[in-house]
Formats: C-alpha cells, structure tokens, sequence
C-alpha cells in the first residue's frame, strides 16, 4: 500500500515523494530487524500481555474502518492511551 501510495504523490509532487520514501523504509527495517532480535526474548515466556495489545489493536483497526465507510465518527486518538492500559489491566487482573 505503501509502494502506491508513493507511486501516486510521485506523479502529482514530482521525485521528491519517492526521496521521501527512503527514510520510512530505513526506519520501519530498523523496527522489524530490532523485533527479530529481541523474537527469542518473548517466544519462550505465555505473554497473554501481547494479546491484550493485538484485541485492542485489533479494536482501533475497525474503528478507523468505520471512519473510512463514514459510518460513525470515533475519535481513534483517544482510545491509543487503551494500548498501554490493556497489558496494564490484564498484568493486574492475571
């Protein structure tokens, strides 16, 4: 999605979208090779934290897709706080 979203500002802002799009993918491989090596670190431990934060993440994706049909107007910027407390919540409540 990225890859068309990039090619469609190239054609109305000209080559300066596509420089644009070198720092994003060198920061999200950052985050990706930074998850791979800390992957052996939380495979071998139950994390029911993790999903807590994969429901209410799961919870603000369809929010935003309620927004996209216009369905309902939901503020997602509060309910981010929530990614935070779930594994709060569940830590406390395990």
């Amino acid at each position: 999605m990225d890859g068309l979203a990039t090619m469609t500002f190239c054609a109305t802002f000209g080559w300066g979208a596509l420089a644009s799009a070198i720092p994003v993918l060198a920061f999200q491989g950052l985050l990706i090779r930074g998850m791979q090596l800390l992957e052996p670190a939380f495979h071998n431990r139950p994390w029911p934290l993790i999903d807590s934060i994969n429901a209410t993440n799961g919870l603000l994706i369809f929010c935003v897709a309620l927004i996209i049909l216009e369905v309902k107007k939901v503020r997602v910027a509060e309910y981010l706080p929530s990614l935070i407390l779930a594994p709060l919540l569940i830590r406390w409540l395990w």
